[in-house]
């Protein structure tokens, strides 16, 4: 039946003079039901119901039964289910959260693809900087838009522009093909104020964004093309939504060349997140193939001391070589069975 207090409201609990801590036996007299004379049109439908259940005829004491659990016992577990909100699992979550993936790396690759990374389009909507600028591709005008945002310059209000939800149905946000087209228009907030800046530089910014530095700008997009390359993937990159697409959608799996993808995304993720903050914060700069050397030693680091046999394919006889594990190739064998009945008796 369920608990009284959440089945009517207040007003019908207090019209019909039932107490919350009244308890089912109060209702019960010599094994039959004793049903209150005041009874209200709303709890008609409960008072049918009950008068079908027969009551029990020993007279056990009142327990508690905690209904989330199967044998009724209070556990942290359910109790965490149902407070909990519940949301449809993604299968391409398993694209980051595997063995194979360095978990330093694996947290930063997860952030970037629920775009949650603290990029400057977001410090420019919070007002803590004035212009966003991709210090990977655009490092030439670096020093004007530094100069700008830490200036004491008093510019007008950036217009509110609604930015769509980031939340797509069985894919992430950096495939969110209403995001991409709001971050690329001409109107963006991250480059409102430049355009008040009629003698700044004939160089526009670049605005700085989840699409952009993963994997549309210029450093990063090379970045990534060698990255492949190395995989033994050959991809012609068109934009940032559908290249995110084709990732989570083609990039899963547990085989060795699939695990090294994964592993090499990743490690090219936080190996440009990193590069991005050592020249902001550091104004240190390492070069496109000091970058690709270190993404390749991460992934020969990781997958390298696995110990797990894999299936002989071309693919991942590809893969053993890059890493150095090519004794984990295992060949397969056809064994020839053969069934005979059992004797008779």
């Amino acid at each position: 039946m369920g608990i009284l207090r959440e089945k009517f409201d207040t007003q019908t609990r207090q019209r019909s003079r039932i107490r919350d801590s009244a308890k089912v036996c109060q209702f019960i007299i010599n094994g039959e039901w004793i049903l209150p004379h005041n009874r209200l049109e709303e709890m008609s439908e409960l008072w049918r119901a009950v008068q079908t259940i027969r009551p029990s005829q020993n007279h056990e004491p009142d327990k508690l039964v905690w209904m989330p659990h199967p044998r009724g016992k209070y556990t942290i577990k359910t109790a965490y289910t149902v407070l909990r909100t519940q949301h449809p699992k993604t299968p391409w979550t398993r694209l980051f959260w595997t063995g194979a993936c360095i978990p330093r790396q694996a947290t930063i690759a997860w952030m970037a693809v629920q775009d949650t990374l603290m990029t400057q389009d977001r410090l420019v909507q919070w007002n803590s900087l004035k212009i966003s600028n991709c210090v990977l591709c655009n490092n030439q005008i670096s020093d004007r838009v530094t100069s700008l945002n830490s200036s004491a310059t008093t510019y007008s209000p950036v217009p509110i522009i609604q930015r769509p939800s980031s939340q797509v149905s069985s894919l992430s946000s950096l495939c969110n093909q209403l995001l991409y087209d709001h971050y690329k228009q001409a109107s963006n907030t991250s480059i409102y104020h430049w355009a008040q800046q009629h003698a700044s530089s004939s160089t526009r910014p670049i605005p700085e964004n989840g699409f952009h530095i993963f994997f549309e700008c210029q450093l990063a997009g090379s970045i990534w093309k060698q990255a492949l390359a190395w995989c033994g993937v050959t991809r012609k990159h068109t934009n940032s939504v559908k290249e995110w697409r084709w990732i989570l959608r083609r990039l899963a799996g547990h085989s060795l060349h699939k695990l090294l993808i994964q592993t090499t995304l990743t490690a090219t993720i936080y190996w440009i997140w990193g590069e991005r903050n050592a020249r902001i914060f550091k104004q240190q700069a390492r070069t496109e193939q000091q970058l690709v050397q270190l993404i390749i030693r991460d992934v020969k680091i990781k997958l390298g001391s696995s110990k797990a046999n894999y299936i002989d394919n071309d693919w991942n006889r590809l893969a053993a070589i890059q890493v150095g594990q090519a004794m984990n190739i295992v060949s397969t064998q056809q064994v020839w069975v053969s069934w005979e009945p059992p004797p008779q008796g």
